[in-house]
């Protein structure tokens, strides 16, 4: 809404500055009492010459994008030279998949829509090794008409970054040891490439937006100690984006793996199928840097909003078994909490020595409902091994309209 405000108050600013101009223009004219042919000539020379200097500014900008690209370049290929043989080859793989993608894009029909590497929106993931990010993109079942450009997803495995080419936006799907390095120096080395290689390619408008995933299991059973740390880590590669990129993007929040939340699985099956490809969340209003505020309404409020559709499918379910899953749901869904305060204070929280990322939504969400669900309840009442074990299905659940719809929408 504010943006669509300033867009409009900018464009009125512009009028009212022209028609500012052509009243003074023809006051002087009047004054002076020169003839009309005068003032047009003045008024299309004001217009030359703001034409011309939004051209030399325009030259300039692709000049000043232009040296910026051969210092990366440069850069890039200079860490490439001081690597061991190893990882020279493992840097020399992250450029040559990345030439692979985007020569698939600039082959593409998205050419005849602009500059292809531009007309849609891109998106980063990262997250932990095993938090689900693959499953996630692969099972919001989103879809392309480039089969050429889908079939691509397949140029980098998950050894470095996967591509995901939809009709609405490209993902970029980074190895987990981007966000939580493995091996320090040559995890944190090859992301430095991963970052110089995006300023490379998307100078303009480098990153619409990154996901951040973290997996519930991991959410509700590690120590808030541990949650935090892996918060900072995100929040040292959050900063290291921004400060290659040189701009800020919107952060998004997604715990996967849902179905590890006691009683999910059965409470998603008493929904109506429709509703199972909603995303199920919040967009953080107005950008809020309180984001200690923002969990303290969504979590409680969320686990309200369950537990009035459970009323519902009580009611709807009362010629049929009782399902336990259905009645634990809404508070097992509100443990989560206590775990992701923890991460997203590590993540987001202010400091005088980093800039604050945008948290931008928080969002919930299953792939693939399989695993061990884990319950603070059955822990408590000492029926730990009573818990089910899920078969694994390929059944999305709260995906397909947050990569479909709530990303491309928030462009």
């Amino acid at each position: 809404m504010k943006s669509l405000l300033g867009k409009i108050l900018k464009i009125f600013l512009i009028f009212a500055l022209v028609v500012l101009i052509v009243l003074v223009v023809f006051g002087l004219v009047l004054t002076l009492d020169w003839p009309k042919w005068v003032g047009i000539v003045i008024l299309v020379g004001l217009l030359g010459l703001f034409i011309a200097l939004l051209f030399v500014r325009k030259l300039w900008l692709r000049r000043k994008e232009q040296r910026f690209v051969e210092q990366i370049v440069e850069q890039d290929e200079a860490r490439i030279k001081e690597m061991a043989v190893q990882d020279q080859q493992q840097g020399k793989e992250l450029q040559n998949r990345w030439k692979e993608a985007i020569e698939a894009l600039r082959s593409s029909h998205l050419k005849k829509l602009g500059n292809p590497l531009y007309v849609l929106p891109w998106y980063m993931v990262i997250g932990e090794s095993g938090t689900g990010k693959t499953t996630a993109i692969r099972s919001a079942r989103l879809t392309s008409p480039f089969a050429d450009l889908r079939q691509a997803t397949g140029i980098s495995g998950t050894k470095n970054c996967d591509w995901w080419f939809f009709e609405q936006a490209v993902i970029v799907d980074t190895a987990g040891r981007y966000a939580i390095p493995v091996d320090e120096g040559r995890d944190k080395d090859e992301w430095q490439q991963f970052l110089t290689l995006l300023a490379k390619y998307r100078k303009k408008e480098p990153l619409n937006g990154l996901i951040v995933t973290l997996a519930a299991d991991k959410c509700l059973q590690e120590a808030p100690e541990v949650l935090e740390q892996d918060g900072r880590s995100i929040r040292r590669r959050i900063d290291e984006l921004m400060r290659v990129l040189g701009a800020k993007f919107p952060v998004y929040v997604m715990v996967t793996k849902c179905d590890l939340v006691q009683g999910m699985t059965q409470y998603t099956e008493q929904l109506p199928e429709g509703s199972l490809n909603q995303a199920m969340g919040a967009v953080n209003p107005g950008l809020s840097k309180d984001v200690a505020g923002f969990l303290d309404r969504v979590i409680p409020g969320m686990g309200e909003r369950l537990r009035d559709i459970r009323l519902l499918l009580l009611h709807e379910s009362r010629s049929k078994s009782l399902e336990p899953g259905l009645v634990l749901f809404p508070q097992e869904f509100e443990n989560l909490k206590p775990g992701l305060t923890a991460f997203i204070r590590g993540a987001f929280q202010e400091n005088p020595y980093q800039e604050t990322p945008l948290l931008r939504g928080l969002y919930f969400s299953s792939g693939r409902q399989e695993g061990t669900p884990y319950s603070h309840l059955l822990k408590a009442l000492g029926l730990i091994d009573a818990k089910e074990v899920l078969p694994g299905t390929d059944k999305g659940l709260f995906l397909h309209d947050f990569f479909g719809r709530i990303l491309p929408k928030d462009r």
